[in-house]
């Protein structure tokens, strides 16, 4: 008997752990601007659309350890920051490592 319940519940947890991992965290709202000093720091980019689980299209922008959600029209405001960041690095970098 212990056995069988024993098996039951890892199963249970098996799979509220399986199913957890598979919901998405969708912005709930989203910001018409980005803060300067919040571009500096983004990561990544993506875009959520509002066909399937989430329900408004948004811009997520990704930073170490958070997530910000925004308007999708201010997406060429984060290329060109993005752009400008890339361009201040050197671009002979590796041609200073002897």
């Amino acid at each position: 008997m212990d056995l069988r319940l024993a098996a039951v519940l890892l199963l249970l947890c098996a799979t509220f752990t399986i199913s957890e991992g598979g919901i998405p965290r969708c912005c709930v709202k989203i910001s018409q601007k980005i803060p300067q000093r919040l571009l500096k720091h983004v990561e990544k980019y993506d875009f959520q659309t509002s066909s399937g689980f989430c329900d408004i299209p948004a811009l997520v922008l990704y930073m170490k350890r958070k997530k910000f959600c925004a308007d999708p029209s201010l997406i060429n405001k984060v290329i060109n920051a993005i752009n400008k960041r890339r361009k201040q690095v050197p671009q002979d970098l590796f041609g200073m490592i002897k």
